[in-house]
């Protein structure tokens, strides 16, 4: 199986996004949750099929991060974003996909 990883300069930014939308709350909120997120977790990881798309990203503190990884918990549903106002991936990542349209 081959993984398709995003340019770090773009996920850069991606994160950026993820954790502003997330209000720099963990989304995991496991025992032991520090709330403020640093990081952002896959909701799908790429292992599993999963995508950078921001559907499957979540912003997460690291206990919950860690503990998720290491397979403590069950995949968990994208947080609701859809009051949320969240830039096209195009804006995000520079790239243009003629499907968009």
């Amino acid at each position: 199986m081959t993984l398709m990883h995003t340019h770090p300069r773009v996920w850069a930014r991606i994160r950026v996004v993820v954790l502003v939308r997330d209000h720099y709350e963990c989304q995991i909120r496991l025992h032991g949750c520090k709330h403020k997120a640093t990081q952002v977790d896959h909701i799908i990881s790429l292992m599993d099929g999963g995508t950078d798309e921001l559907e499957n990203l979540q912003a997460a503190c690291a206990p919950c991060n860690k503990r998720k990884g290491a397979g403590f918990l069950e995949r968990k549903g994208a947080p609701d974003a859809s009051h949320q106002e969240i830039p096209p991936f195009a804006q995000i990542t520079g790239r243009y996909d003629a499907s968009d349209h």
